[in-house]
Formats: structure tokens, C-alpha cells, sequence
């Protein structure tokens, strides 16, 4: 079962590393969705950068990707373990993209694809509490959404769900923030030496 178990999580990294803003934008607007924008091969670069319909596909696609690989794990009879693991490999696969030279996009909507399947009550209702900020802090995405997914672990732990289902979004939801990071420090980095006049 171990051998057909990590078939699975490469199947997951490689379902998530499945470009879909990148193809999106290529077809809808003829343009390389990493050189628009914030750079972000996700959802919401699409949504601003390409039109509000690309953007929602993308998104869809996205979500997608994380919900089947985990479905796909529990269909084939993975213990929670490796479910749990192939959650994780499809996140990977979408931050780290092997079809675009593992550059990536942050991984929220591939995450919170993984989090419907294993927590989905928690989830809708974490997404439900990250709606509700958005609307009282006039529409600052980064903060309803780090508000409403952070919320998810502790739902899950009132909920009294197993120990490694309601920890999980603690291993899984700081990767967002730390592609985010790495993003803008890469952004900087290309701002300085365009302002030194290193590159075009």
C-alpha cells in the first residue's frame, strides 16, 4: 500500500501543478499571467489582470485540484494518514509548478479545495467568517481570508475532530503565507535592479 500510496501523492503534486491561470491567461487574454499584475499565477491575478470570468475559472480549476486529489486518495482507501499527505503534495504541486519551472502561485484556493474535502463544515464557515470581514473592513482581501482560514483549526478542535485533522490546517495554511512572502521579496528584487538600471 506505501507504493501506491506515494503514486497517489505524485499524481496530486502533479494535478496541482497544473497551470490553470497561466493556460487562462493565455487563452482569454494572450498574455503570461506572471508578468501582470502582482505576478501571481492564481485566481485573483486573473480575476484583475485577464476579466472576472477567467478569474472565477481559475478559481474553480483550483479549487478543483486540491478537492479531487483528496477525494481520489479516499476513493482508492489511503488511511487518513496518506490523505492527509496527498492534501499536502497537490498544495505543493500548485506553489511549485513542474510545468512552469516550479514557479507558482500561493496556493489559497488549491488549499481551501483540500480543507472542503477533510473539514468541510469547518470551512464553509471559516470562508463564510472571511465573507463577513471583507464586507466590514472594506474589501481588504488578504485579511478576511487569513481571518476566516485561520479560524478553520479552531472550529475543528471545538468540533472535536481527530488531533491530525484539526492540526493539519496549522502545516498547510502558514504555506500561503510564506509564498506570499517569497513572492514579494522576488518583486522587490526585480523592482531594485530595474531602478539601478540592471535590467530592461
Amino acid at each position: 500500500m506505501t507504493g501506491q500510496a506515494w503514486l497517489y501523492a505524485v499524481f496530486a503534486y502533479l494535478l496541482g501543478s497544473f497551470p490553470s491561470a497561466y493556460v487562462v491567461g493565455r487563452m482569454v487574454g494572450k498574455i503570461d499571467i506572471r508578468c501582470i499584475g502582482d505576478g501571481n499565477i492564481g485566481a485573483r491575478n486573473t480575476f484583475f489582470q485577464v476579466g472576472r470570468w477567467a478569474g472565477i475559472a481559475v478559481g474553480a480549476i483550483d479549487i478543483a485540484k486540491g478537492s479531487v486529489a483528496v477525494l481520489v486518495a479516499r476513493r482508492v482507501g489511503l488511511d487518513d494518514l496518506w490523505v492527509l499527505i496527498v492534501g499536502g503534495a497537490v498544495v505543493l504541486g500548485h506553489d511549485f509548478m513542474l510545468f512552469l519551472g516550479f514557479q507558482g502561485g500561493q496556493g489559497m484556493a488549491t488549499t481551501i479545495g483540500v480543507l472542503l474535502v477533510i473539514l468541510p463544515l469547518q470551512t464553509c464557515t471559516g470562508l463564510c467568517i472571511a465573507a463577513l470581514v471583507w464586507l466590514l473592513s472594506k474589501r481588504r482581501f488578504n485579511l478576511s481570508m487569513a481571518i476566516g482560514l485561520g479560524a478553520v483549526p479552531m472550529l475543528a478542535w471545538i468540533t472535536d475532530e481527530p488531533s491530525e485533522r484539526a492540526l493539519y490546517p496549522v502545516a498547510v495554511l502558514p504555506i500561503i503565507g510564506m509564498r506570499k512572502l517569497m513572492q514579494m521579496r522576488a518583486a522587490q528584487r526585480v523592482s531594485a535592479l530595474q531602478d539601478n538600471g540592471f535590467t530592461d
